[in-house]
């Protein structure tokens, strides 16, 4: 089996993307034929032999290659996939641009359709969802730059909209600071959600997928910090302050 990687891409989220794929290619490769496909930070595909985060700083010697239909074609060489895995994070990926590529090339593609995925990516329209459907969550508010004059009930936790991997979040305590922070998320996105930030609170992840209209859940992970939130670098390089603890699925 031929599988597609696809990872990288124009957003604030580009590094983690490559964490993510190399990662997946690691998992997946003793078992598989694997196909890295690159975006770079221009939007051009990059055919990449291995995945290596270092080797990503200058790009001009990677082989370029395009879609076709069934699969990617890289110099004379056309390659057939019978799948792809994305490892996009953030926009032009994972809002379902990824799915997209794989529906106008007919290739069978890993994940949720592009339209529940543009609209998950979105933290605002994932809580109005989620509120619409009787589960509890926070009051969420949603501000564009033209509308910061509104007052807030401080603490308050601001967050790019459809922005991942804790970049671009701030804590504000006072209307000085959700000014000065919210100008700052909004060089992230041009929409950011609002919350009241709560201190006293459990964290918790859980993966699930759904295959044959059967879903499939992971144990349960619960969160543990030393940090008011995590940062880039505590999620994904291993810093002290990032502790977790497995409890029981119930």
């Amino acid at each position: 089996m031929k599988i597609g990687i696809l990872f990288g891409g124009k957003s604030h989220e580009h590094d983690i993307s490559i964490i993510t794929a190399k990662l997946i290619s690691e998992t997946i490769k003793n078992k598989y034929e694997t196909y890295p496909i690159y975006i770079n930070r221009d939007g051009f595909f990059k055919y990449v032999k291995n995945i290596e985060p270092k080797d990503f700083i200058n790009t001009k010697s990677m082989v370029n290659c395009v879609f076709v239909h069934g699969g990617i074609r890289k110099g004379f060489k056309t390659i057939k996939l019978d799948l792809i895995i994305s490892a996009m994070h953030g926009k032009n990926g994972e809002d379902g641009l990824a799915n997209i590529i794989c529906k106008l090339y007919d290739i069978a593609y890993l994940g949720s359709n592009n339209i529940s995925s543009g609209i998950l990516l979105d933290k605002y329209f994932s809580y109005a969802i989620l509120k619409a459907n009787g589960i509890k969550v926070l009051n969420t508010k949603y501000y564009y730059p033209n509308t910061l004059s509104f007052k807030q009930e401080y603490p308050v936790i601001i967050k790019p909209a459809t922005l991942g991997s804790s970049i671009g979040i701030f804590i504000a305590n006072n209307e000085e600071e959700f000014q000065k922070y919210s100008k700052e998320a909004f060089l992230y996105d041009k929409k950011i959600v609002v919350q009241k930030y709560e201190r006293d609170f459990k964290e918790y992840n859980q993966a699930c997928y759904k295959a044959n209209d059967e879903l499939f859940v992971s144990k349960i992970e619960e969160v543990r910090h030393d940090k008011e939130i995590l940062s880039f670098a505590d999620k994904y390089l291993g810093t002290k302050s990032n502790k977790f603890r497995r409890v029981p699925y119930i």
